[in-house]
Order: C-alpha cells, then sequence, then structure tokens
C-alpha cells in the first residue's frame, strides 16, 4: 500500500485494506524453527493526516496466526488484534546528521524522503513488534518432559526420577540424616526468656558444719552464725 504525501490531508481520513505477508513468511521461514506462520494477508484499518511536513499515522491490524508453542511445540491459531501508530518527518539529509544526539523525542520518529510513503515496510514492522516472544498455547501449558519427551499435558512422565549428580550423593545422604535447620538464628537472651525456663525448682539445702541446722548453701547460719568453720554473724542469745 503506497500513499503520495501530497493526497495526505490535514483533517484524519481512515482507509481499510489488506496486507500482504509474503515477506513476513520468508523471514520466519529462514530460521530452524517456524514459530509463526502468516496467512496470505492481513485486514489493515489506517487513519492518517498531516500537520505541516509531519505525517501522523494509527490505527489496527487483524488477523489469525499460526503459532508453534515454545513449550509443548505444538501448533496452535494466535489471534491478533493490536493498535499502532508513528510518525513520519522529513529527512534532514544532512552529512553531520549521523554525529547527532538523538533526543528523547526523536526515538519514537521515523523520516521519510519521497514523494510517496509505502506502508508495507511500516505495517510489517507494526505486527512484528507485536509477536510475543515466547508463543505459548496456554498460560498453565506444562511443556514436554526432559527425559523422554512426553507431553505433560496429555499424559504423565514415563521416566524414571533422576537421581541427580552422583558427585553430591554424600551431601544428600548428610542432608536426609541431619535434624532440620531453623529458618532464622535465635540469640541467647530470647532463649533465655522462654516460658519453659520458669518452671519452679526444689531449692538445695546442707547442714551447718557447726551446730547442724538446716540451712541455704552459700548463707550464714541464722541458728549459730557460723559460715564455713568461722562466726560470720552475731547471734542474740535468746
Amino acid at each position: 500500500m503506497k500513499i503520495p504525501v501530497d493526497d495526505i490531508p490535514q483533517s484524519p481520513k481512515e482507509i481499510s485494506f489488506s496486507e500482504r505477508t509474503e515477506e513476513l513468511n520468508e523471514i520466519y521461514a529462514e530460521g530452524s524453527a517456524r514459530d509463526f506462520r502468516f496467512p496470505p494477508s492481513l485486514h489493515v484499518v489506517l487513519v492518517y493526516y498531516r500537520s505541516g511536513k509531519e505525517l501522523f499515522f494509527h490505527g489496527r491490524f487483524e488477523g489469525s496466526i499460526g503459532a508453534s508453542c515454545s513449550r509443548c511445540l505444538k501448533d496452535f491459531s494466535l489471534k491478533m488484534d493490536r493498535q499502532f501508530e508513528f510518525v513520519l518527518i522529513p529527512d534532514p539529509a544532512t552529512p553531520a546528521r549521523g554525529a547527532e544526539e538523538l533526543s528523547r523525542g526523536d526515538l519514537g520518529l521515523s523520516f521519510y524522503s519521497t514523494e510517496e510513503i509505502d506502508l508495507s515496510p511500516l505495517i510489517m514492522e507494526q505486527v512484528m513488534l507485536a509477536l510475543p516472544t515466547r508463543p505459548l498455547c496456554a498460560e498453565d501449558c506444562r511443556g514436554l518432559c526432559g527425559g523422554c519427551g512426553a507431553d505433560l499435558n496429555r499424559e504423565a512422565c514415563a521416566c524414571s526420577a533422576t537421581t541427580g549428580d552422583p558427585r553430591m550423593a554424600l551431601g544428600r545422604e548428610r542432608q536426609d540424616s541431619t535434624m532440620p535447620v531453623p529458618k532464622r538464628r535465635t540469640s541467647k537472651r530470647v532463649k533465655n526468656q522462654r516460658r519453659a525456663h520458669d518452671a519452679l525448682t526444689t531449692p538445695q539445702w546442707s547442714s551447718c558444719a557447726h551446730c547442724g541446722e538446716t540451712v541455704l548453701p552459700h548463707r550464714a547460719c541464722s541458728k549459730c552464725g557460723y559460715y564455713r568453720g568461722r562466726a560470720a554473724l552475731k547471734i542474740a542469745e535468746s
């Protein structure tokens, strides 16, 4: 689809056309895996107008595209209905253009230098940008088994459970035999403040070596006042 620059009006004008996709099929057929297969044409609705020498385009394209799931490799139909927009400005065609620093606004612009706008490469670029990076037949697709290649969406995996790297066998045995590891370390202060330490304990009693009275350890006798064989307290006689 080509539009002469002089025929682009200042007021928006809408057109509908079918864009051929042979070039897109050739591009994706060059690789070893064909992730996408395009129909003969895509339906495009385009609105275009001008403001001075700047040309504005926006619209949408729709169609059904064949794709291969990146997980299970099954072919499925991908419904495309996307909107797009782009702006074309005259090419300055200055020799020093390549040495200029592009501003933030220039990054979203494209240039034209002919008297006729070829929309085919511009539409094709918008279609390629709209394609998913990893096509999926479903969001919950389980894919293929890495061992036997079974489709996990249809059947259970029949291969034996993997034993892992034999060099890590000793580490796995130790991991199975050890106690569980706590999620975080506990300080001694927190450990000693647990209620399990609040249980009552029986006091340890001993006998006074001087008079034989029952006393607490490391205490002077309350009857005779002796502690470790010497008088430590003066006891008033009753």
